[in-house]
């Protein structure tokens, strides 16, 4: 059994005591919010500050007292057993069976879910107009029978394999390495061919790792072809001229984490990003070339001071 939501509205106000247990016997949540969002962000949410104590033991109370007979229901005797009253212990009014449209089909979610009887009550003639019926919605929703796996993934999912050769994996191997003060080697550039090796990866896809093909040219690292080498300047340039496990792995680190703790990408829009990328045309590599080389802060033209001080030696590129 379960409730998918979308723009979920609950939070759960527990001691630490209990979040840490609930932490410590639950796997990672992957497919919906990132684990650091649920460790750390979501309790800077307002609603997570909303005593619900006894909401809570309400809902224990109904599940130890149809935990044993939930496993012999159907998908419709769930909702009447579990679903319903778990949905008013939460405080949401609802209309079932509503209709949604996504992607040129009609679907249907079990419910749409209202925070009060009196905004149901003036959703259900606007049904027929999806925009203003939606606008009162909170959440969709949809119940299925108990232990009925909510995803078509699989814990064996060839994804996981995947993650053996993701950025994420490499960037806390790194972040791993800084915290234990491990030597970085100034010759060796495995971290650089990780890179590349995942770069092809992602160019060329991999039906073993169930990684599609995307073939954009970006992560077009294969210049067996000497054409290749014309018409992917820049990354044959990134291809020949590498970075020693030294110099990459603080640059990662400061890519994946900020004052300690992950950075969520995911929470970046569209703009944002197009945002970060203009502001990186401010900047260019140039070559050290002199034994130290020192760089005054100054301003670009959107009013961001560039960096104060860069410090780099002979032959090493930095940044002004």
């Amino acid at each position: 059994m379960g409730i998918l939501l979308s723009k979920p509205v609950v939070h759960y106000n527990f001691s630490d005591r209990t979040k840490a247990e609930i932490m410590d016997r639950q796997k990672p949540n992957k497919p919906l919010f990132s684990q650091h969002y649920l460790e750390h962000r979501i309790q800077e949410c307002p609603e997570w500050q909303v005593d619900i104590a006894a909401s809570f033991e309400a809902l224990n109370q109904l599940y130890r007292s149809k935990k044993d007979l939930l496993p012999t229901l159907s998908e419709a005797q769930t909702e009447d057993v579990f679903i319903k009253p778990a949905l008013e212990i939460l405080g949401f009014s609802h209309i079932p069976q509503v209709t949604t449209r996504g992607k040129g089909r009609a679907e249907r979610p079990d419910y749409a879910l209202f925070t009060s009887e009196t905004d149901r009550d003036h959703a259900y003639p606007l049904q027929n107009d999806e925009p203003a019926f939606y606008a009162r919605v909170q959440a969709i929703a949809e119940a299925k029978y108990w232990e009925r796996p909510l995803s078509k993934v699989s814990s064996n999912d060839q994804r996981d394999i995947y993650r053996d050769y993701s950025l994420s994996k490499m960037t806390q191997a790194v972040a791993q390495g800084i915290k234990q003060q491990k030597k970085l080697s100034q010759t060796s550039t495995g971290l650089y061919d990780r890179l590349l090796s995942l770069f092809q990866i992602v160019d060329r896809g991999d039906p073993g790792l169930e990684v599609p093909r995307y073939n954009g040219g970006l992560f077009h690292f294969d210049f067996s072809q000497p054409s290749d080498q014309v018409e992917y300047r820049a990354n044959h340039f990134l291809s020949r001229l590498k970075l020693a496990d030294s110099v990459l792995a603080p640059v990662l680190d400061q890519l994946a984490r900020f004052e300690g703790q992950p950075i969520d990408y995911s929470f970046l829009g569209v703009r944002q990003l197009g945002s970060i990328y203009e502001g990186l045309l401010e900047y260019r590599v140039v070559i050290a070339d002199g034994a130290r080389r020192k760089y005054g802060g100054s301003t670009t033209r959107h009013g961001v001071r560039k960096a104060d001080l860069v410090n780099s030696p002979k032959g090493i590129g930095y940044v002004t």
